[in-house]
């Protein structure tokens, strides 16, 4: 039970198997009582097809009853002639007359009380001494009337048949002798078996010694698989048993007396006639019962577990509008899942409205936020200009000016974040454009003729991402604006990117008089070198810088992961 119980709670096993597994568990003691009654029914099938085998025995041997009283008939008129029960010269002539004209017998003879042929049909068969064979010693023993087994006949050489004998009696009630006709052999054959046995049935005639006098098919079992019974004179009697045939068919035999059980009718059906009605019987059942559940689940359970299962598909999609209104005509299980599916469907839609109202408050707020930032850093630069144009200390000003365009880099991207539709990312080429034109306003390059150009392919940023890349876009054009034109009134500083082996690169060139030959990393790091080795880290990248006569390059390499 619990191996069935595995089975059933099977996740990959379908609705119909599982209520199926359960349904035959459920019925098995119901199968148990049918399979017994099925027993039963096959059994009294079979003691059914007995009997009516029997009865068709006994009329498929009507033609070889006819022979055999036409035979005692024949005998019983000659046992009353005069020249027959005194073996005179006519007798001969009178057996012929009596055998005239029926091809079934081919001999008749006229014995005396030790056996000898007295007359017979045939001249040549006087004399004939027949006191040895089984049939006369039956007459002899007081029979008045007998059959003897397949033999092959003495007075008609080459003739087998069967001999029908009839005792002769004298005045004084003796045994005077005996008349004998010779059934022959090809006149037993059968021939109008009934139509109506089933396919591959066979029909014989046996002599009480159970010799095969004829067949009308070769599939008889073995004669050693005939039943015998206790008889001086017999070894078969009525009966019925199954065996296999020499075909390999196993069939019901049944073995019918005729004449004082010397003759035999051996008649066969396939065991299987007796069993198929039943198992056709019991087919139609499985598969009446079997469709009748499959149509019940299919009609009851599965077709609204599929509707169910659309309008489930179409939530997914997004389309909870959509109510479950052909629900209403299903069984009250099925209806009220559907009603659960709406409610489901309602709560989902407010849950979500909710949570679209709470998103909206929060990115307000987040954008408040990031607008009162920026204000807040432009008051904050504002504060610096006006202190910054009191200030007549020249390093003290270029301080006040790197701070400023330092907040001017928070400023802008706070800016960008709060115009941004996410919020949590901002446009690269956009973000570095406004930056860099706010850096063209600052103080560095309002006295010269400074170009600014910026080539930069346009990709989202994550916001954590752009404060220290800002940051250190600030450095790297302040100090070319700072130390790369010194003595010189125009110039270029030109800011490139491009994406290599799963990592950003971007380079801030100018062309301006460079370091004149020294190395870069000869020098003492100053302030703003050191900022930008800082946001580098912070991007989890490096920076280099490479400095000739032509001018200096800042390259900046960070890994893409960062970038939204």
């Amino acid at each position: 039970m619990s191996r069935a119980g595995d089975a059933i709670q099977s996740p990959n096993m379908r609705l119909r198997a599982q209520v199926l597994i359960l349904l035959a568990i459920a019925l098995a003691p119901a199968g148990i009582i049918a399979v017994v009654q099925a027993v039963r029914g096959y059994e009294a099938q079979v003691r059914e097809l007995e009997a009516g085998l029997a009865q068709t025995a006994r009329l498929a041997a009507n033609e070889h009853e006819n022979i055999i009283n036409g035979a005692r008939d024949i005998l019983r008129n000659l046992g009353t002639q005069l020249d027959v029960l005194g073996a005179t010269r006519g007798c001969g002539q009178t057996l012929a007359r009596a055998i005239e004209g029926l091809p079934q017998y081919a001999s008749a003879v006229r014995l005396d009380s030790a056996g000898q042929v007295v007359c017979a049909w045939r001249e040549e068969a006087v004399g004939a001494d027949l006191s040895d064979l089984a049939w006369f010693r039956d007459l002899a023993t007081g029979r008045d009337f007998v059959l003897s087994d397949l033999l092959t006949s003495r007075v008609a050489p080459g003739t087998r048949g069967i001999v029908a004998a009839r005792r002769l009696i004298g005045e004084a009630g003796q045994t005077a002798g005996a008349v004998a006709v010779l059934v022959d052999l090809g006149s037993l054959a059968p021939r109008d078996v009934d139509t109506r046995l089933p396919a591959r049935s066979v029909f014989g005639l046996l002599d009480s010694a159970g010799n095969m006098l004829s067949r009308r098919d070769v599939a008889f079992p073995p004669l050693a698989d005939l039943p015998t019974f206790d008889h001086p004179q017999t070894q078969l009697q009525r009966a019925s048993f199954r065996t296999t045939g020499a075909d390999g068919v196993s069939r019901l035999y049944v073995l019918e007396p005729l004449l004082e059980e010397r003759l035999f009718v051996l008649l066969g059906v396939p065991t299987a006639a007796a069993l198929d009605p039943l198992t056709w019987r019991a087919a139609q059942l499985v598969l009446l019962t079997a469709g009748v559940l499959w149509f019940g689940l299919e009609r009851l359970v599965i077709r609204w577990l599929r509707y169910l299962e659309r309008i489930t598909s179409l939530y997914a999609a997004g389309r909870r509008s959509v109510r479950p209104e052909r629900i209403i005509a299903a069984p009250a299980e099925m209806r009220s899942l559907g009603e659960t599916f709406a409610r489901m469907a309602d709560l989902i839609d407010a849950h979500e409205r909710e949570l679209r109202e709470s998103v909206a408050q929060k990115d307000m707020l987040v954008r408040e936020v990031h607008h009162r930032v920026k204000n807040n850093l432009q008051l904050v630069m504002s504060l610096l200009s006006l202190h910054g144009r009191r200030v007549r200390d020249p390093r003290a000003e270029l301080a006040f000016t790197e701070v400023r365009e330092r907040i001017t880099a928070l400023a802008t991207l706070h800016r960008r974040l709060y115009e941004s539709e996410t919020l949590e990312s901002v446009d690269l080429k956009w973000f570095i454009e406004d930056l860099c034109a706010e850096l063209r306003k600052g103080g560095y390059a309002s006295a010269r003729s400074v170009r600014l150009e910026v080539d930069l392919p346009s990709m989202e940023l994550a916001a954590d991402a752009a404060v220290p890349l800002g940051l250190l876009v600030t450095e790297a054009v302040s100090n070319a604006f700072k130390h790369a034109f010194t003595g010189r009134q125009h110039g270029l500083v030109r800011l490139t990117a491009r994406s290599e082996d799963g990592q950003l690169v971007m380079s801030i060139v100018d062309d301006g008089f460079g370091l004149a030959g020294q190395q870069v990393s000869e020098l003492k790091p100053g302030l703003g070198r050191s900022l930008m080795e800082s946001f580098a880290r912070q991007l989890g990248g490096q920076i280099d810088v490479v400095s000739t006569a032509e001018g200096t390059t800042v390259t900046l390499r960070f890994p893409l992961e960062r970038r939204r």
